[in-house]
């Protein structure tokens, strides 16, 4: 737990555009950001079946294939030029 403080306190200090310490690290706001985001996408992809009015309709999977479709469309992972770039939230 010490290893943990003291990252987390360092952290805080090394924070790029001031000099004094900050009360929420840029590392720890890009982690948070993302699981955010992954877990709206998880909402919307992965509902339980309760809170589906009965089989998943047509529309349902239809909006499924369509974000999935988007996804890869807009994803750069297979791109050469953007795959080993870094991204921010």
């Amino acid at each position: 737990m010490d290893k943990l403080e003291r990252l987390t306190n360092d952290l805080t200090h090394k924070y790029q555009i001031v000099k004094s310490p900050v009360s929420f690290p840029a590392p720890v706001r890009v982690a948070d950001d993302y699981a955010k985001r992954g877990r709206q996408i998880y909402k919307i992809l992965y509902r339980p079946p309760s809170e589906h009015s009965g089989s998943p309709g047509p529309e349902e999977a239809e909006s499924a294939n369509v974000y999935l479709a988007e996804s890869q469309r807009y994803n750069f992972t297979h791109r050469s030029v953007l795959r080993n770039k870094r991204t921010n939230a």
